[in-house]
């Protein structure tokens, strides 16, 4: 049985009751439900001395939206050679909910893997993800204006029942173009022995050693090569 009891309950406030709400719609819309509506209604109570007010929240969810196509957009041809490669990795798929939290995870695998391919400056500034529910298989000029109408109905009917949406993760123009640079590994410096409270080299009488390509500093002479 419960023994704690708040001697001072908190006043009702129907601004925080109003951040709920929106607070609840954001993260519904975050995973998918981007029609969701979140509502209350509140009752007062009277025990002995108290008012005590009771309040409901109500969440139609409406219809989840999928993803219906990915296209990533990346002008710098290196990037986008990097990315074509890696497609398959995607945590992006057709007919998956548009949730905030993978795409949030699909900008820091993109981020990752231009990072270990030698970009070790671009950061998520660089990459924007961007989706459209709109009819976006309709951009096409080409197209007769009868059957334009015709694909319109049809795409119309079925995002009805099944509302999708575009999603286009493109690479945004930076300011600071080393962003952008590509940089490859310089030279190999190792210190097998270094003392631990290194900050300055030059006061120590170190033996330098160059092997394979690697130049070895040591501090008591105890590196020996074989």
């Amino acid at each position: 049985i419960p023994t704690d009891v708040i001697k001072k309950p908190p006043v009702f406030d129907t601004s925080a009751v109003h951040q709920s709400t929106v607070n609840m719609r954001n993260f519904m819309v975050s995973k998918g439900f981007r029609q969701a509506q979140v509502s209350f209604d509140s009752s007062m109570q009277v025990k002995k001395d108290q008012q005590r007010v009771k309040v409901n929240y109500t969440v139609d969810a409406g219809k989840i939206y999928r993803i219906d196509s990915v296209a990533y957009l990346f002008p710098d041809s290196a990037l986008n050679h990097i990315v074509r490669e890696n497609a398959g990795k995607s945590l992006l798929k057709k007919g998956e909910p548009f949730d905030y939290d993978l795409v949030d995870q699909e900008l820091n695998r993109l981020i990752n893997l231009f990072k270990n391919h030698g970009y070790y400056r671009i950061t998520r500034d660089e990459v924007l993800v961007e989706a459209d529910s709109s009819f976006a298989e309709l951009i096409d000029p080409t197209i007769d204006p009868f059957e334009y109408i015709r694909r319109l109905a049809e795409i119309e009917a079925r995002r009805k029942d099944n509302p999708m949406v575009d999603v286009y993760v493109r690479q945004v123009r930076s300011k600071d173009t080393s962003r952008l640079k590509q940089y490859r590994v310089g030279e190999f410096t190792v210190l097998p022995d270094s003392p631990p409270d290194l900050d300055d080299m030059t006061i120590f009488d170190t033996v330098q050693t160059f092997l394979n390509g690697y130049k070895v500093i040591s501090f008591n002479n105890t590196f020996k090569p074989k």
